[in-house]
């Protein structure tokens, strides 16, 4: 009797051990969220045709002016931008400078090594912002968009990420 009661005692104190210690111990899904930008900023590959629905889209590249399908899943996003260099584009319009941390820096040097002349599109918050191709190697981690990107984009960019100094002011 005495044996069973004093296994219910330890079971009971590693039970509630376990509890406390699961609520101090942040999860991966707590640190992420807590630097998790409030951005949505994706670069997505040029995919093949022959790529089913589940892995490509379609899409029509502005700049490139041809139709082409792009991969679902972005090579880079919000989460591998550590800082940013907004600036006044000579169109009137602004560009930015995004400096990759060393899980972007790696994408993006793979990326430019493997997919040579393919396009990479940029999604700002869901909007089309820019096709580019891939032209050389990008080895340094510093990805441009140089124009076509509105003041409160700018903005919503500044408030989400470390920006360079000196920063371009608010509108």
């Amino acid at each position: 009797m005495i044996r069973a009661m004093t296994k219910r005692r330890i079971f009971l104190a590693l039970a509630l051990s376990a509890a406390a210690l699961t609520t101090l111990i942040p999860t991966h899904s707590d640190a992420a969220a807590d630097r998790k930008p409030k951005i949505s900023l994706r670069f997505h590959l040029e995919a093949k045709a022959i790529d089913t629905e589940k892995f490509s889209t379609p899409i029509t590249l502005e700049y490139a002016r041809r139709e082409a399908f792009i991969s679902k899943i972005p090579v880079i996003s919000e989460m591998d931008v550590q800082r940013i260099h907004p600036y006044t584009a000579d169109d009137g319009t602004y560009g930015c400078v995004f400096y990759l941390d060393n899980h972007g820096k790696l994408a993006l040097d793979t990326l430019s090594i493997q997919h040579r002349k393919e396009a990479l599109v940029v999604f700002l918050n869901g909007r089309q912002v820019m096709d580019m191709l891939i032209d050389r190697r990008i080895s340094d981690g510093v990805i441009t968009i140089p124009f076509g990107l509105a003041g409160a984009e700018v903005e919503a960019l500044q408030k989400a990420f470390k920006p360079m100094v000196p920063a371009v002011p608010a509108e």
